[in-house]
């Protein structure tokens, strides 16, 4: 099994307290049951922006909207380069997705998820998109990267919350 798709199963996990796991960066140790998984911080009550203060952030920027997004240094590391080597290139196109997305689209799957869509060109089958799914955190006004990715359409998205004019 590869890791992410550990990660994916252990979503669907109810979710965990902070009492109840011990942060290892932007991951976390779930004791349950006295074993031990990682999941993703995201995925625990109140322990995703303890977890990627600090010198694990690799950047902090503001979308159109003024909602403060940091990629962390363990998501790109260990999830975005590791599940997308594509991207190796492309941090710099993260970031401007980010600032200045061509839209933004509510997830169909993960309701405090959002998606960022930034047009890169054309690619071998048409259009080029970087995709970059963020969780919101709404009352904070913050978000946090969860994965980057090309695309070659906007379907991933639902709702349309954003366009640039």
């Amino acid at each position: 099994m590869r890791l992410s798709e550990k990660f994916w199963r252990l979503k669907s996990l109810p979710k965990y307290t902070a009492k109840e796991v011990e942060t290892q960066g932007n991951f976390a140790l779930a004791l349950d049951n006295g074993e031990k998984e990682f999941v993703y911080c995201e995925d625990i009550i109140g322990l995703s922006e303890f977890a990627a203060e600090g010198r694990n952030v690799m950047f902090v920027v503001n979308d159109p909207r003024r909602y403060q997004i940091q990629l962390t240094k363990t998501c790109w590391y260990h999830h975005i380069l590791v599940e997308h080597p594509e991207m190796k290139e492309r941090h710099d196109d993260i970031k401007r997705a980010i600032e200045t997305p061509d839209c933004i689209y509510q997830s169909k799957h993960k309701s405090s998820s959002q998606l960022y869509f930034l047009k890169k060109g054309r690619g071998s089958f048409g259009a080029e998109y970087v995709l970059v799914a963020v969780t919101i955190r709404q009352r904070a006004k913050k978000g946090y990267v969860q994965t980057s990715f090309i695309v070659d359409s906007l379907s991933k998205g639902g709702k349309l919350l954003w366009k640039k004019r």
